[in-house]
């Protein structure tokens, strides 16, 4: 059985090295050797829910990274219901946070809402705030929704940036007169 501290799964633990493993190897494109580390990991994880949603959440970013968002949209849901349970309140924002990923830009608006007002409640979380914004930013960006995706990282909700390209990326983005005119960064309305 895995240990707990509070809430948490030690880094030490067999759990969380073969959730690394599997994250790692999926980021590598081997979304079979990933798997078959999280069926090991939930062998270790019994009945701990922390635990389950660890991999859960790393089962569900294998599937994510291979393209599959419709399996692992299931698992990103488990993974917040037990997180949630366990008090394990950076995975269960880790798994809004995913929830927000593999949706529609309105889940993305949904789920990224959910997970501010979770880290509101549990401040312990609260690391996650900028990457939030950032990803639901670059959800508005993605949908061609620029003046919304501008106004995520200049005015409403504020969280420290944090990273220096995000920053350069927006400015530039606001700089740069053909967004508005063409929806896309650079490209001239000519070439429309």
């Amino acid at each position: 059985m895995p240990r707990k501290t509070t809430g948490a799964i030690d880094m030490s633990d067999g759990v969380s090295d073969l959730a690394g493993q599997a994250r790692r190897l999926g980021l590598a494109g081997d979304f079979a050797a990933g798997h078959a580390l999280i069926d090991q990991a939930e062998r270790l994880a019994g009945d701990d829910p922390t635990a389950r949603a660890l991999c859960a959440i790393e089962r569900g970013r294998l599937y994510n990274s291979a393209g599959e968002r419709e399996k692992a949209r299931p698992l990103f849901e488990e993974a917040w219901q037990l997180a949630r349970q366990a008090g394990a309140h950076a995975l269960a924002v880790d798994a809004a946070h995913m929830m927000a990923i593999v949706g529609t830009l309105g889940d993305a608006v949904q789920w990224t809402e959910a997970a501010l007002a979770y880290i509101d409640d549990h401040p312990q979380a609260a690391f996650w705030r900028a990457a939030l914004l950032n990803n639901l930013g670059w959800s508005y960006f993605d949908a061609g929704r620029f003046a919304d995706a501008l106004a995520i990282r200049t005015g409403g909700r504020t969280a420290p940036l944090g990273w220096p390209e995000t920053r350069a990326a927006y400015r530039a983005l606001r700089r740069d007169p053909n967004v508005a005119r063409t929806g896309s960064p650079g490209r001239s309305p000519a070439a429309c």
